[in-house]
């Protein structure tokens, strides 16, 4: 692969430049690591590429290591693995401090390109199907893993001490740094809504920050996203994690699995800073819902999922990530419906209801497809065409109404690039 010289100077890449290194979809898995197997190759007296750890299914945790100065900068693509903006933005900002000196000049630079590849195999499908995805592709080929099947999600905190193997390793390579001299920066995608930030740090530069960087790319500011419900903003598009408590969405529902903290709460009970720049994957009409109706068509989803699942529990006789993940998406969905009832007059997400019920369903006609595997009984070729009825009818009503248009994947890497480079400059004052 040949690489574009770098434009220098601004931390406002060109999307061009972006997406001649790029492409113009997020890679695969296995085209990620062979992307950054040879770029460390190409440059082998700036990095060093290792073996940090093993997946839970013995895939390799590779980091690459970039050294310039005494500040440490972490990132972490594929934290959650179904949001692969991340890794994009992990490539093109191993080429950025490669071939651009004062990015090393203060900081060496550790890049885990993609921390759950287990899960982000299992959204290849979809982010592999086309340059611009669509929600039918997405839902269908979507892969949300259980809160504590998720290795964002298993880190040590008050009441839980069961960090997964990928957990482990960027607890470790965390431990290395040194306290007051760390930056951990956890690359997350939304589906829709505005460009955020979620920080147990409660840093006031951070909104000004998020200010210049949406605004440079050209993103509103803010969230509509689930995973802000509840949390304490320190300023327009700015959320703050509590730095000790799981703060994870849906948390009151009672079914679900216990989890943990955050990698970018671990930062900050070691003496670093921690950042989840989130940038859309599709920009949508802005719609106003009241909490109750929200409420109500949660409640109507989860009804008809949950009567799916009475339907086919006793042919489930095959292992699959896909169940597990289904019972805690309609724990989240749980959780959600209370909240929205118990705060009424509170801003709530505009997309949960559609994005929750579609979400798992699209999972859910995959578990199926696994259990057809070993038998075609016919309440499960009933129950998967009825449920892939209702998914297109909730797909094409939720497109009528949002009318969704993808964000280009050069624009939104561009802007979690721009907050990491800016960031940079402004915690070592470079």
């Amino acid at each position: 692969m040949k690489y574009p010289p770098n434009s220098g100077g601004d931390p406002t890449f060109s999307r061009q430049e972006l997406a001649a290194i790029i492409g113009n979809r997020p890679p695969s898995v296995r085209e990620l690591h062979d992307r950054i197997r040879d770029f460390s190759t190409r440059f082998p007296r700036l990095c060093r590429l290792t073996k940090a750890g093993k997946s839970r299914l013995g895939n390799e945790l590779e980091l690459l290591s970039v050294s310039g100065g005494p500040y440490e900068i972490f990132v972490i693509g594929d934290p959650h693995n179904d949001e692969p903006v991340g890794r994009a933005t992990a490539f093109a900002l191993a080429h950025q401090v490669v071939t651009r000196a004062e990015l090393r000049a203060d900081v060496t630079w550790h890049i885990l390109a993609s921390s759950d590849p287990d899960g982000a195999m299992l959204n290849d499908r979809w982010v592999t199907a086309n340059a611009t995805p669509t929600w039918d592709s997405y839902f269908r080929g979507l892969y949300r893993a259980a809160l504590a099947d998720q290795p964002e999600w298993t880190f040590p905190c008050p009441g839980f001490n069961a960090p997964l193997p990928e957990t482990q390793t960027m607890m470790s390579i965390i431990d290395g740094f040194k306290p007051g001299l760390f930056e951990v920066v956890s690359l997350h995608n939304c589906m829709a809504g505005g460009a955020f930030y979620i920080t147990p740090n409660k840093d006031a530069r951070l909104v000004d920050l998020l200010a210049r960087t949406a605004g440079r790319w050209r993103f509103t500011v803010g969230s509509t996203s689930i995973d802000t419900v509840g949390l304490e903003s320190a300023g327009p598009g700015v959320y703050v994690l509590d730095p000790a408590d799981r703060s994870v969405p849906g948390a009151a529902a009672t079914d679900r699995r216990p989890c943990g903290a955050s990698s970018i709460q671990y930062a900050h009970r070691h003496g670093g800073l921690g950042i989840a720049p989130e940038v859309p994957m599709w920009r949508t009409r802005p719609q106003v819902l009241p909490a109750r109706k929200r409420a109500e068509a949660l409640d109507r989803a989860a009804e008809t999922l949950h009567d799916v699942l009475d339907r086919i529990r006793r042919y489930q006789v095959r292992a699959s990530p896909f169940g597990p993940a289904v019972n805690d998406t309609l724990a989240i969905i749980s959780g959600v419906t209370a909240w929205l009832r118990q705060n009424p007059d509170e801003p709530s997400p505009h997309d949960s209801p559609f994005k929750l019920s579609a979400r798992a369903a699209g999972m859910l006609l995959r578990d199926i497809d696994i259990q057809l595997e070993a038998e075609r009984h016919p309440v499960l070729l009933e129950e998967r065409d009825r449920l892939d009825r209702e998914l297109t009818a909730w797909l094409r009503g939720a497109e009528e109404e949002f009318r969704p248009v993808a964000v280009s994947i050069a624009q939104a890497v561009g802007f979690q690039l721009d907050t990491i480079v800016s960031s940079m400059r402004l915690f070592t004052g470079a």
